[in-house]
């Protein structure tokens, strides 16, 4: 275990690994993206993909809310299978 100078640990010391992620996690990703399936045709599930109406901003943000989304649910998922 690493001690600071004074003998007080490391604040990656008290944090476990999983918090440490997590802390990491939170700083780098972006807020949710207001996108929905009636504006952002990368989050339309129902009938063939309209390419026409896809660009590269609706592909970074229909994919970023999909990923936050996903990540929210596992962790629900993950809590539950916990206790």
């Amino acid at each position: 275990m690493r001690m600071k100078s004074g003998g007080q640990k490391s604040t990656m010391d008290r944090m476990s690994l999983k918090e440490c992620i997590f802390s990491a996690l939170l700083s780098i990703l972006p807020e949710m993206p207001p996108d929905t399936a009636e504006t952002n045709p990368v989050l339309q599930v129902n009938g063939p993909p309209q390419y026409v109406k896809i660009n590269p901003d609706k592909v970074i943000t229909g994919c970023a809310k999909l990923s936050i989304q996903h990540d929210v649910e596992f962790s629900k998922h993950t809590r539950k299978l916990e206790g």
